[in-house]
């Protein structure tokens, strides 16, 4: 059987609540060319059984069980899994519209080095607020040599979001880029950043396929992070940042 060529990865943990939707918006893609990888990180609600139930259905979605050790470990396992030449994320409180693959596999310019980032849709679900597009961008190709000017008008870098891109799976695996489990924020945008330090083609979209779920409400889950922690989150994040200006010539 020939290897799909999407692999969809995504992190599951005591998300019952959620993923019923998330999942039959994956279902639901126009594109057919794909799998779908569950990780459940030790999920103690009903979440495992649902993933389960949907793997029964369907043979392009795996789930993987295993116990709790956090988001970018399940996200690591997930890529070292796949089989799909390219690579995108979709968290489990989310949801996608059905041209959210299609949209990234539609452009005929995908090689190894590229990116393909599309927008992202804010949705508030526990107030009055009107859902809003975030990270908005027009339809354009860029070469390495026009990165400087892209970043500085579309805030590229601001971007941390693992989701709503595609990344390549041979240069992901080729360079070892992979989620930092040591740190327990910021961890997504110190990801993109590295894969940006080696792209050589970054493909923008103005589609705003996937709907990012805000709450309103403080999280009883929220993380206590340590000064120590944070320094160092510090000190990456410019690491990176310095080593993209360096590369990319660009001020801003």
């Amino acid at each position: 059987m020939k290897n799909p060529t999407v692999s969809i990865i995504i992190p599951v943990y005591n998300a019952e609540g959620t993923i019923t939707r998330c999942l039959d918006s994956i279902i639901h893609q126009t594109y057919s060319s794909i799998e779908v990888i569950i990780i459940d990180d030790g999920s103690s609600d009903l979440s495992g059984s649902i993933c389960d139930n949907y793997a029964t259905k369907y043979n392009y979605i795996q789930v993987i069980h295993k116990k709790n050790e956090g988001v970018s470990i399940a996200r690591n396992l997930g890529i070292k899994r796949s089989l799909g030449e390219w690579i995108c994320f979709v968290d489990s409180d989310d949801w996608v519209e059905n041209l959210y693959l299609e949209k990234f596999v539609e452009n005929k310019e995908l090689d190894e080095d590229t990116m393909v980032s599309q927008g992202i849709m804010y949705d508030f679900i526990s107030s009055s607020d009107e859902n809003f597009p975030f990270f908005i961008y027009p339809d354009k190709i860029c070469a390495e040599e026009e990165f400087a000017d892209l970043f500085t008008k579309y805030n590229l870098l601001h971007n941390g979001c693992p989701v709503s891109k595609l990344y390549n799976k041979n240069l992901l695996v080729k360079k070892s880029i992979y989620f930092n489990p040591s740190i327990s924020t910021h961890e997504d945008h110190l990801f993109v950043l590295t894969y940006l330090l080696y792209c050589k083609k970054i493909i923008l979209s103005s589609s705003i396929p996937y709907h990012y779920m805000i709450r309103n409400e403080l999280s009883l889950s929220t993380k206590y992070h340590t000064s120590e922690e944070l320094i160092e989150v510090s000190r990456l994040l410019i690491e990176k940042i310095i080593q993209c200006k360096s590369k990319y010539h660009f001020s801003q």
